[in-house]
């Protein structure tokens, strides 16, 4: 009888941390998915024509850390603010999300005009950044920001 009530109190709360931990996941990946669509139509919106638009070399950077990076700056004593505000810790903001890549779209004349580099942080009313000859390499300066924060890449090329 103590080993029934034994491993119950061992499954039971095994079960319900791996319900909680799928049910988080499933969450950041909607939340990652998403804003990277928003991102990409806000870049987009920007073009001349916006259905040529290609990208490559995409990555959504949280400028807030990866799950696994904010879990690591958590002491062993401090798991008391975890069970407080797990929030903070295991789910993302997608106002604090910047996307970075690269974009090819047709100019005025119905030409590529080849890929360049960009980026467009998240918020409200995101401002898309895209490099030209005079920007300074602006969007490849803000990317190296959240290069170890990445939390979801696309590397081929695609359309919008």
């Amino acid at each position: 009888m103590k080993r029934k009530f034994l491993l119950i109190g061992i499954i039971t709360p095994i079960i319900v941390l791996s319900a909680v931990a799928t049910t988080i996941y499933f969450i950041n990946q909607s939340t990652i998915r998403n804003s990277a669509r928003i991102l990409k139509r806000a870049v987009t919106d920007k073009l001349n024509d916006p259905e040529s638009a290609r990208f490559r070399s995409l990555q959504l950077q949280s400028m807030e850390g990866s799950v696994i990076n904010r879990l690591k700056l958590v002491e062993l004593k401090q798991y008391s603010l975890l069970l407080k505000s797990w929030g903070l810790l295991f789910k993302y903001d997608p106002e604090l999300f910047q996307l970075c890549g690269e974009i090819n779209a047709k100019n005025g004349f119905g030409a590529y005009v080849g890929y360049k580099p960009f980026y467009i942080s998240g918020g409200k009313d995101p401002i898309p950044f895209i490099a030209t000859e005079n920007s300074d390499n602006f969007p490849k300066r803000m990317c190296d920001i959240g290069k170890d924060d990445v939390v979801y890449t696309e590397v081929n090329p695609s359309a919008s």
